[in-house]
């Protein structure tokens, strides 16, 4: 009786504690981006990339500004549309300012949960 006692107990905190752990990432903990930059050259003023995961994200960037009561951020002289969701999405930016006095590099991040993805902007000054 005291054998099956210990294998009982040694099962059960086996069940327990195997779920312990390191997390492996699973397919709903993916996000990725179908582009990884976009160049708006002369006359370009619009362009899109597309979100795939299953999780909620959102769309960082160094001086991003959210707008209020709308979703969409604006960060330099780009809007960003949607930036946040849950699931698949299309983000349009868009450049303000036909007339740019300087070149632009700017990094996206999109980020859902821990993963992150980035898109590069980038805009030459006229």
């Amino acid at each position: 009786m005291k054998q099956y006692f210990i294998l009982m107990t040694i099962c059960t905190f086996s069940i327990l504690f195997s779920g312990c752990g390191k997390k492996e990432k699973t397919p709903d903990d993916r996000i990725t981006v179908d582009k990884t930059e976009l160049n708006f050259t002369a006359g370009v003023t619009s362009l899109e990339f597309n979100i795939e995961t299953a999780v909620e994200w959102h769309v960082d960037a160094a001086g991003i500004e959210h707008a209020f009561g709308v979703d969409a951020a604006i960060v330099n002289d780009f809007t960003v549309a949607p930036s946040s969701g849950t699931g698949n999405a299309k983000v349009t930016v868009t450049l303000n300012n036909r007339e740019l006095t300087e070149s632009y590099e700017i990094e996206l991040k999109i980020i859902a949960g821990k993963n992150t993805e980035t898109v590069k902007l980038k805009a030459a000054a006229n």
